[in-house]
């Protein structure tokens, strides 16, 4: 800084002074009346910037940064196994893989979370409450024909255990959830409609923040989609197509919508 400004002033000497022109006499006596201030070469005026004190703008405090959210959604794509292997290792708090079931029955109604045939406690207990809240959500039954276990709408292992590989090899409190049926009329017009995946995404904070109350990471996986190829184009059920007009809604979709709702809704607690 001291060089440049050396280098400034030399210039001004050598380049920033020119010769007055010819003045008469008026112009002198008018000129020494109004006493014109100075003029300043610009190379004078730069050598006065650098010189200046930079003053720090008190006035405006430093912007704080926002506070951190008390749960972080996170969504984990692969196979399967990797998702639940990918999860353990970044210490999720809980493993939540969201489904919608269909059946060639189009009376079967019934809301269901399955849980590992080596599901802890804790994993069964929060199975049971979730299918416990969307029951009393949607005024639909829960799954009770479960020999292995007395709870309501809570399955061990999964029918014909296709459900278990999904959720077994996690370390932490895990269960797939299939809150209605996408092959149901009135399942379907829920699934459909925003406000019903709304419902599900709060049911489900809500029970996140009732086992989970100290917060942490909670790993989520959309059912049939995510997957590595061959499998990737994978989308599950349609939802109800016979009663709708529209386009086709797929169940992986309908569930990926309800998991970053339930993000919006947990993260914001």
């Amino acid at each position: 800084m001291r060089a440049l400004k050396a280098v400034l002033i030399w210039l001004d000497k050598v380049f920033g002074r020119f010769p007055d022109p010819p003045r008469s006499r008026l112009s002198v006596q008018n000129e020494n009346a109004r006493a014109p201030a100075a003029i300043k070469s610009p190379i004078a005026t730069a050598i006065e910037e650098i010189a200046a004190p930079v003053v720090a703008d008190v006035d405006k405090p430093a912007a704080k940064p926002g506070p951190t959210p008390k749960y972080d959604v996170r969504f984990y794509s692969g196979s399967y196994r990797a998702r639940q292997e990918a999860a353990n290792r970044d210490g999720a708090a809980c493993f939540l893989a969201h489904h919608f079931n269909s059946s060639t029955a189009d009376e079967a109604d019934y809301t269901l979370a399955i849980v590992a045939l080596n599901a802890s406690q804790a994993s069964l207990q929060m199975a049971d409450h979730y299918t416990d809240l969307v029951a009393e959500n949607f005024g639909c039954p829960e799954w009770d024909d479960n020999p292995r276990d007395d709870r309501d709408g809570v399955h061990i292992g999964g029918f014909g255990r296709a459900g278990n590989s999904q959720i077994v090899h996690t370390t932490m409190p895990a269960m797939l959830v299939e809150p209605l049926f996408g092959s149901h009329v009135e399942h379907a017009r829920i699934i459909r409609s925003e406000a019903g995946r709304q419902a599900l995404a709060e049911i489900l904070a809500d029970t996140v923040v009732k086992f989970f109350p100290n917060g942490g990471l909670v790993a989520v996986s959309i059912g049939h989609k995510g997957k590595p190829q061959p499998h990737h184009l994978d989308r599950g059920a349609i939802i109800s197509p016979a009663e709708f007009d529209d386009r086709p809604l797929m169940e992986a979709d309908a569930a990926e919508d309800v998991l970053q709702r339930f993000k919006e809704v947990l993260e914001a607690v």
